[in-house]
């Protein structure tokens, strides 16, 4: 393949990308609606929302890719794949975890293990009520 073609090819999946990605971050925005409504593309917290829903989509379609791809090279296994994820979320659950010290986190909900210093933080954080 020369190297035009290889220029070609490249120009060619970077299009792609774009499109797909550009597909993927609307949904990032409807996340930011549901939240808010309806609101100007400048207003802060709809931006911080939509900013904040792109990366965790872009990050976990990247991620995907790296994996899938580590798999299907035989580099890793799946299963081992799998075992990697289930460390770091666990080691993740317990460094997040650390900064929530008033809660218990379970698979499908938490628990306010001290309701008072829950309080404190939502009134020191100005929570909204």
């Amino acid at each position: 393949m020369s190297e035009n073609e290889q220029r070609d090819g490249m120009d060619a999946l970077q299009g792609a990308l774009r499109e797909a990605a550009g597909r993927l971050r609307q949904y990032g925005r409807l996340a930011a609606a549901r939240m808010f409504g309806t609101q100007l593309s400048s207003d802060g917290r709809y931006k911080a929302v939509v900013d904040l829903s792109e990366r965790t989509l872009f990050t976990r379609a990247e991620m995907n890719a790296v994996g899938r791809l580590l798999i299907d090279k035989g580099v890793v296994t799946e299963a081992e794949l799998t075992a990697a994820m289930v460390e770091e979320y666990r080691h993740l659950v317990g460094s997040v975890g650390k900064g929530w010290p008033e809660l218990e986190v379970h698979e499908h909900s938490y628990t306010v293990t001290d309701v008072a210093a829950h309080a404190a933080r939502a009134k020191r954080e100005g929570w909204p009520r």
